[in-house]
Formats: structure tokens, C-alpha cells, sequence
């Protein structure tokens, strides 16, 4: 049975101009209601305290309790004046931005667009997937939770991780097999980012690439251009490109090591996505191209990096150059290569406790010991529960 928190007293949200209250299937940024849905780790609370306003049915003279907007909403990122906008007072403005990270420019663009509709508040709080935050706030308050980031992304609240339909193995993973992988890696590269771009280049001028299962299309960065290489990943089971984000078990039992590139590498802050969890279900050896200290965040939560098998001292290193991304890349790409050298599949058999452990350790802290729901009513509503 699905349980609805109700507030303590009424309230009223504003949300944005495509948002059409009189259909009952449009979803609200953060929450899901008995009438409206939301798949994507939302708090569940009762509509019958709430009143939903489209921004263009608003008044100027009255203040509202809160705005919500998404973090890719065109409104707060280009820079002008919005008419339906103008002159608001609200006491909270919420910017739901929960699968992503907010860099401090696109803080300080979410101010510009505050100030330039004149938009009046107490408060103002985005939503990220976030521990700690190391850049500039300017002045928003962020949602932080330990773990944060998985325990979204992995979430059964997360359809876009475990989709509608799900079994116990799209949240626990694989089961060991004792069965030989035909490849040591599998890099499986979609949309074009600065990290991916020198990754898949540098995989190409490597020794290994014949022992990886890898796969990019055609990039461009800077002016400079990669051929496509392999075979998109999406099997039959997961026929979208959505489907990207989801476990595919066929991946792991396919390789003994997963190669993943995070989203923001170049930040300080510990940003992490749904890529990480991957090699923990998968039962492989994780090596990831990230930001600073990324291999830290997970030993300080528990899990084992394998370190006395592999060098992952270019953890540390940060990327603020194309020099540093560069060398921090061919670290990686030389301990892909060791590897590509040994028996992996007897250290594969010798380490199974190990991996094991990885995989239990990540279905406790995300399915069994959870409560970013709670805490995200509480950031959101504070006390009117």
C-alpha cells in the first residue's frame, strides 16, 4: 500500500507555464500525489492540502507558498524576462534538479533569473543528488543526504533505474558465475562530454581495446573528431535509449571490470551518478575516470576498491587542464592494460567474497537502509507534516 504524508496546513505551489492543471496525468517536479504520478524518487504527499497554480493564473498581490520549477526548465537558464513571472511573491522557490548537479555558474544563472523577473522570496533551495557541496552556493540552501546520489538513482521510486516492472535482481544484480567472461572490460560510452572524448580517444591509441566490450558514436569536442566504434548496447530486454540508465546484467556477465566516466569530473565536489552502481550489482572490478577523491567516497562508505590488485592512486588527481585529463586517463588506460595481461578470471574466482560484499553493501544502504524520502519531505516542507 502506498502511503501519502499529509501536511498539517494548506499550502499552494506554483509551477511553470506548460504545467496544465485540468490534466491529471501532468506531474508535479519532486512529488507525487494520489491523483498525480511522479516515477522519479518523489516525496509522496496528499493533494488535498495543496493547491496547484499555473504560473499564468497567479496574482500579484497575493503571495504564494512556494515555486517550483525544473532545473532544465528554458526559463531559468536564458537569461530574459518572463512576463508570467514578473513581480511574483512567493515564500519558497524550489528548483527540482534531482538526477543532476548544479554547477555554482548555474547557481548564480538561477539568481540572474530571480532578479530579473523580480520574483520575490524568503527561501530558495534546489534538489541535487549531493553529500557535500564544495563550490559557491550563492545563497540557494541544498538538499544533502548521505549517499545521496544512489540511494536516488537505485531507488524502486526511480522507474527510469528499475522501470515499472522489476524483479529483485534489477536491485540486488547478478548472481556469481563461475563461468569464464569472454572480454576484461566493457566501456560503454552515449552522449559526448570532455572526460568521454579523451577516454574513447586514448582507448583507440591503447593495447587493450581488442579485450574490451566498447561502444561510442561519433564524437565531437573542441574542433576535434572521433569515429563511432562498436555496437550500441541496448538489448532486446531494454529496446530505448532511456534504457541506458537501467542494470543490464548481460554487461557484467560479459567483462570482469566495468570502465565508467562520471558526468562532472572536473568539479571538487562528489558528484555521483547511476554509472557507479553498475559494477557493484555487475559483481566486477570498478575503475572509474572522476572526479577527485571518487574512489575515497565509496571506501569511506564500506566498499572495496581492490586496491592491492590495482594502482587507483590517480584518484587523487585533480582535472583542471587538459594536461591533467590527459595524464589522469593514461593512468587508467596503463592499469586497463595490466590487466588485460593477467588471469583475471582466477582473481575473478579468488575475490568472489569480495565482490559479493560490494553488492551487498550497495542493496543495504540504498533498499534497506533509506529514508532520503523522509529527509526530502522535511528539507521541502519542514515541519507542516
Amino acid at each position: 500500500m502506498i502511503e501519502y504524508k499529509v501536511l498539517k496546513n494548506n499550502i499552494t505551489i506554483v509551477l511553470n507555464e506548460e504545467w496544465n492543471s485540468s490534466n491529471e496525468r501532468e506531474g508535479i517536479p519532486l512529488l507525487a500525489t494520489e491523483k498525480r504520478n511522479n516515477t522519479y524518487g518523489p516525496v509522496r504527499v496528499s493533494g488535498k492540502n495543496i493547491k496547484f497554480y499555473n504560473i499564468k493564473e497567479t496574482d500579484v498581490n497575493t503571495t504564494y507558498d512556494y515555486l517550483f520549477l525544473e532545473g532544465y526548465d528554458n526559463s531559468l537558464n536564458n537569461h530574459t524576462e518572463h512576463t508570467s513571472y514578473k513581480n511574483l511573491k512567493v515564500n519558497e522557490v524550489i528548483i527540482a534538479h534531482s538526477g543532476e548537479y548544479a554547477t555554482a555558474d548555474e547557481l548564480k544563472e538561477w539568481n540572474t533569473f530571480l532578479n530579473k523577473n523580480n520574483i520575490s522570496y524568503k527561501e530558495k533551495k534546489v534538489v541535487i543528488p549531493i553529500d557535500e557541496y564544495k563550490e559557491d552556493t550563492y545563497g540557494w540552501k541544498l538538499f544533502k543526504y548521505p549517499f545521496s546520489a544512489l540511494r536516488f538513482f537505485c531507488s524502486t521510486d526511480n522507474k527510469t533505474f528499475v522501470g515499472n516492472e522489476y524483479t529483485i535482481d534489477d536491485c540486488i544484480g547478478v548472481g556469481f558465475s563461475e563461468e569464464q567472461k569472454p572480454k576484461v572490460f566493457n566501456c560503454l560510452i552515449n552522449s559526448v562530454r570532455r572526460g568521454r572524448f579523451h577516454l574513447a580517444k586514448q582507448l583507440l591509441q591503447s593495447s587493450c581495446l581488442e579485450y574490451g566490450t566498447c561502444y561510442w558514436k561519433e564524437m565531437v569536442y573542441d574542433n576535434k573528431k572521433i569515429p563511432s566504434y562498436g555496437k550500441h548496447w541496448i538489448d532486446s530486454k531494454h529496446k530505448s535509449n532511456a534504457d541506458r540508465f537501467k542494470f543490464q546484467p548481460q554487461h557484467s556477465k560479459n567483462a570482469y571490470i566495468e570502465l565508467q566516466c562520471e558526468s562532472h569530473i572536473e568539479q571538487n565536489s562528489t558528484f555521483v551518478t547511476e554509472k557507479a552502481s553498475k559494477a557493484f550489482m555487475g559483481l566486477q572490478f570498478p575503475f572509474f575516470l572522476a572526479q577527485p577523491n571518487y574512489y575515497q567516497y565509496f571506501r569511506d562508505w564500506g566498499f572495496d576498491m581492490f586496491d592491492d590488485i590495482f594502482d587507483h592512486s590517480y584518484d587523487t588527481l585533480p582535472i583542471r587542464t587538459e594536461k591533467e585529463l590527459y595524464h589522469k586517463v593514461d593512468m587508467i588506460i596503463s592499469q586497463l592494460e595490466k590487466a588485460c595481461e593477467w588471469d583475471l578470471h582466477e582473481i575473478y574466482i579468488h575475490n568472489k567474497v569480495r565482490l559479493l560484499h560490494n553488492q551487498q553493501r550497495l542493496y543495504e544502504l540504498v533498499h534497506s537502509n533509506n529514508n532520503r524520502e523522509s529527509a526530502l519531505f522535511d528539507f521541502i516542507f519542514q515541519k507542516n507534516l
